[in-house]
């Protein structure tokens, strides 16, 4: 899919103009993911990020704000 196509498909209630991403919206983001789909490049499949709990939402918080804020990647 392209890029552009892929952006025009985001859905309205996703804002993707503002701040970093709050423990709030990245938990609905874990809710929304479906199970038994094969797991992207992280290799991480949805079930664990949703058995994970707080803790990773919160560890996963972190991570997409440290990107936001230092505009970089972490090192793996």
């Amino acid at each position: 899919m392209e890029l552009t196509q892929a952006a025009a498909s985001i859905p309205d209630d996703i804002a993707t103009d503002r701040g970093p991403s709050t423990s709030a919206e990245v938990a609905k983001v874990i809710g929304r993911l479906k199970a038994g789909k094969t797991p992207g490049i992280c290799g991480i499949p949805s079930e664990l990020l949703k058995a994970g709990g707080d803790h990773t939402v919160q560890w996963l918080t972190n991570v997409f704000q440290t990107v936001w804020e230092s505009g970089r990647m972490p090192p793996d």
